[in-house]
Order: C-alpha cells, then structure tokens, then sequence
C-alpha cells in the first residue's frame, strides 16, 4: 500500500516545518498501531509512506485496512498549539506470481494511488489491469497531442454561432478545439483540454487555437470572435504581451477579440493575472465571464465590473422554461447585466421556447444548437451566405 497525505503542504506552510514534521511522525504511528505486528511500514520522502503486508493476509483484509486508515485521518491531528486537518489518498496492489521485481509492485501501487487522487482524494483505490489500459491510452494521447502541436496536423477550430437576440442575425463565433489524430481518431476536448493542461501543453495548444481563429476569421470583419482561455494560461508572466504580439502579427483587430474564462479562473487569479485582463481590455479586448451562475462569487465579480460580458450557463438555460426558480434567476441576471452596462449572453438554447423566453428576459446574445451547431469555417461561410468570401477564407 502507498499512502499520500492530502494537503500536507499546508501544514509546513502555515505552522512550519516543524509542525509538518511531527504530523508525519504521527502519522507514522497511527500506520503501526492498525497494521499487523509484521508488517513492513516505510516513509519513502515527503509524506509518502509504503507498508508492505505478509501472507495470509487477504484484498478484503486489504481493503478494511485502507478504509480504517482513511477514516482516522478525518479527525484534525493534534499537535502542540494547532489542530491541523489532512486526508490521505491510499493505492493497493495485490503482490501476484508476475510481479518479480519490486520497482512493479510500487508502480501498480502508485499507479492506483494516483487514481485514488485522481477521483477527489480522500480515498483508496485498487490496483487493476484496466488502471493500466487507462494509464497507456493517456501517455498515447499526450505523445499525440505534443506531436500534432509540433506539426500542427490534427488541430482544427471549429466555430458556434452567437447570434443577436433581437434579428437573429450572426454576429460572432465561439472558437472550439478540435482534434483528429490519426490513430486515436477524433478525440473528445473534455479528454483532450484536461490532459493539455495537467502535462503542460494547455499554453501551446491555447495559443495555437487562438492564432488559427484569429488567421480564419479575419475576412469576416464584422464578426467578434470568443475564445476559452485556460486559468493556467492566465497565470502566464507574458500573457497580455503574447495576445497582443499575437493580433499584431496576425492584423487582428483586438476589438473583434473576446477572452472567456470561468468564475473561478477570475476570482483565483492573483494580482499580476488581474493586472493582465486589464491590460488586454485598455487595448480593446473584451473578457467574457464564462459559465455565470455555475461558481461562488458571480455577483463579486459584476461588482467590481471586471468584464464586458457575461455567459448564462446552459445549466439554467436547459431548465428556464421548466423551473419558475430558474427563470427568476436567469430574467434577474439579465436585468442586472443591463443596469452594469453587459453584454448577456445565452449559451445551451436548443428551442424556441427557450429563445422566446431569453429574449423576453432581455438577453442580447444567443448560443446553441437551435442556431447552430459547430462549425468548420467552410460550412460557417455557407451559413452566413458569405459566397462572395468562401475564397479567400
């Protein structure tokens, strides 16, 4: 078994090193009081610990044992002046006949430790061959992904309608990521965007869709183009500079460009990343709060008017003509959007019912399959009936 302590990071940084180290020696001792007389328990660094467990002990046994141990760490350690709270997150392997070096039997270990983590922590999980097929599909998929960066073959943008609430009339696009490996084939972006950003490739591929759909819509001058930006890409130091060399070289009207980010990228960036969004919007760029309703401090960040814009969530939209609760927030939202000087936007519409009703509310903006589903820039240039561009686009 390996066990990783969640959070311990926290520890050292608000009550010191010391403090950290006395948790893990207690720690260490609630592992010796639940586990048999023989078995072999090891702190292999930081706070990761190994325990290694004899015959005849069975994977239910296994099993009581790591449930046991994830349960005492949900009361607060006691340490001298802090009652300081960690979980921990435990990965089991069952030692078999094929494991014939130890190096394996830590990897399977880890293997599932990782995934205990991987599902909220706070858990155990049990090694198995399917953690494996999982493990080698996604080292696959981001050998992949580096490599259609490198080439730039495989990534594509595909483009969804917004339209104007009051003419239905297009008058801009969402830009999406896309990806079409030849092996792997078209590959989902609720796969693709997460894995680009827990290896470190969600800045590349950030850059490379935003360079693609600034190159493809250019032609179309008067339509706005929103593009996903990834809380770690707003972290970057050069982040404002890059968007801005980006337009530059692309002759890209930064007026034309909207940024959206989530609630909870805004509301955890720090002062630089802030400092940043403020920069792009003094140069005429527009940042878009995406998903609105769906985090914890919307009406924060309408306060202190940080964006242009606001994105209803489709969450609400889905049930706006079905729940009065959530037509009430979504005619308020609106409302309130208006008075702050917003733009209102309705992601997720799917009926007329639903665009009747957002219109009625106020919104200014629609998004969503009963307009469009998205599109490559050759079938957009149909949709809008643009022939006399289908060229040179």
């Amino acid at each position: 078994m390996l066990f990783d302590m969640d959070g311990f990071k926290n520890v050292n940084d608000t009550w010191g090193h010391q403090a950290g180290d006395l948790m893990l020696c207690e720690f260490a001792r609630q592992l010796s009081h639940s586990t048999p007389e023989d078995s072999v328990i090891a702190r292999l660094g930081g706070d990761e610990f190994a325990v290694l467990l004899g015959a005849p002990f069975s994977s239910e046994e296994a099993e009581s044992l790591c449930q046991k141990i994830v349960l005492n760490t949900h009361a607060p350690f006691i340490l001298k002046g802090a009652l300081p709270y960690v979980t921990v997150s435990v990965g089991m392997t069952i030692i078999m006949a094929s494991d014939i070096t130890a190096g394996e039997c830590l990897r399977k270990a880890d293997t599932a430790l990782y995934e205990a983590k991987r599902m909220g922590k706070n858990r155990y999980c049990i090694y198995s061959e399917l953690l494996d097929a999982g493990w080698a599909r996604k080292r696959k998929m981001k050998k992949a992904l580096a490599m259609a960066l490198l080439s730039g073959q495989g990534l594509a943008c595909a483009y969804q309608p917004l339209v104007c609430a009051k003419n239905g009339e297009i008058i801009g696009v969402e830009a999406l990521a896309r990806w079409d490996d030849p092996e792997l084939g078209s590959v989902s972006p609720v796969q693709f965007i997460p894995l680009a950003e827990e290896c470190g490739l969600i800045v590349p591929l950030g850059k490379f869709i935003l360079k693609r759909a600034c190159r493809e819509m250019l032609p179309w001058q008067d339509l706005s183009v929103s593009v996903n930006i990834s809380p770690v890409q707003l972290c970057e130091n050069d982040f404002a500079s890059m968007i801005l060399q980006l337009l530059a070289k692309e002759g890209f009207p930064p007026h034309r460009l909207e940024l959206e980010l989530t609630e909870t990228a805004i509301m955890n960036s720090n002062t630089h990343s802030k400092e940043q969004l403020s920069i792009l919007r003094q140069h005429g760029i527009r940042i878009a709060l995406d998903d609105f309703g769906t985090g914890y401090s919307s009406l924060s960040l309408l306060k202190d008017i940080m964006v242009d814009s606001v994105k209803i969530d489709r969450s609400f939209v889905q049930f706006v003509t079905q729940q009065e609760g959530t037509a009430a927030i979504v005619t308020a939202v609106s409302s309130l959007g208006h008075q702050l000087g917003l733009q209102v936007i309705a992601e997720g519409v799917e009926t007329g019912e639903q665009r009747d009703f957002l219109i009625d509310a106020g919104c200014s903006q629609l998004q969503g399959y009963l307009f469009s589903r998205p599109l490559t820039k050759e079938k957009l240039a149909q949709l809008i009936g643009a022939s006399d561009k289908n060229s040179t686009v």
